[in-house]
């Protein structure tokens, strides 16, 4: 019996670990997206993960409309066809990290590719150790230079069915203008 109020606090860390903050809307991301998509008749959504050290040891999982699409380490990006809609994007945790999910709702549009950088961070609250986590919506330009050196860990059965992507990486996009 002189267990029983420890494991009731030992549950409730754990289950903290386990909550979703509120889904939030992002802004029109018309004026961000490329007019350019990997996939013929969807939208194109780049899923990266910062290249922070904050739980950098755990991966992270992309779900899209409650599905998972990705899982995503640090430095890692995944590229994930989208129906036209709004869809919800969430960056979901292993409870072990007791980092909060994070949520993201957005508009998306056939034949545009849009990019969201996933991002944690720690710090201190009074006297623990807190861990946050966001999206952050990225132009064209800022994803480039993002991904010089990140990996592709997008799905096998994602894959676009052209070899060369609409959107690639500086490196790749360098490589194919200098082919004839």
């Amino acid at each position: 019996m002189k267990f029983r109020p420890l494991l009731g606090l030992l549950l409730a860390f754990t289950l903290a670990g386990c909550v979703t903050r509120p889904v939030h809307d992002l802004p029109d991301m018309t004026t961000v997206a490329a007019d350019k998509t990997d996939y013929p008749g969807l939208a194109t959504v780049y899923v990266l993960r910062a290249k922070t050290q904050a739980t950098s040891m755990f991966p992270v999982n992309v779900l899209i409309d409650g599905q998972e699409m990705a899982s995503l380490r640090r430095k890692d990006y995944a590229r994930i066809p989208v129906k036209p809609g709004s869809h919800e994007v969430k960056a979901h945790w292993n409870p072990m990290v007791q980092a909060p999910d994070v949520a993201v709702r957005g508009d998306f549009v056939a034949g545009k590719t849009y990019w969201l950088m996933f991002d944690t961070a720690q710090g201190m609250s009074g006297m623990q150790m807190t861990i946050g986590s966001r999206f952050r919506l990225l132009n064209e330009q800022q994803a480039r230079e993002e991904m010089k050196d990140y990996d592709d860990r997008t799905r096998a059965d994602l894959m676009p069915k052209s070899t060369t992507p609409a959107v690639a990486p500086p490196a790749a996009a360098s490589a194919a203008s200098a082919t004839p």
